[in-house]
């Protein structure tokens, strides 16, 4: 559902964590539950940090990807994931 963009993620429980844990390196945050999101943003891994999640914050996103503020600028329902990295977070080294 792209309604959750522009809109802050919640402070989930992650793993052992917290969802605001991750953001402490400044890193923008892929939370997926496919192994498939995760492979796409490999080239961006120095600058988001991918996590592999049980589910998403909302059961009708299979992926959410998060700025380093916290603040959703894609779902796995709208455009390509390697066009949000690229728009987000720049070319792939």
């Amino acid at each position: 559902m792209r309604g959750h963009v522009g809109t802050r993620l919640p402070d989930v429980r992650i793993g052992t964590g917290r969802a605001s844990g991750l953001f402490h390196s400044g890193r923008g945050v892929l939370l997926a539950t496919g192994e498939t999101y995760l492979t796409t943003a490999k080239p961006w891994a120095d600058r988001v940090t991918a996590t592999l999640v049980e589910r998403t914050p909302w059961p009708d996103v299979d992926a959410v990807l998060v700025r380093p503020d916290g603040y959703v600028c894609w779902t796995a329902s709208g455009d390509s994931l390697t066009t949000a990295l690229r728009a987000w977070f720049g070319h792939a080294d």
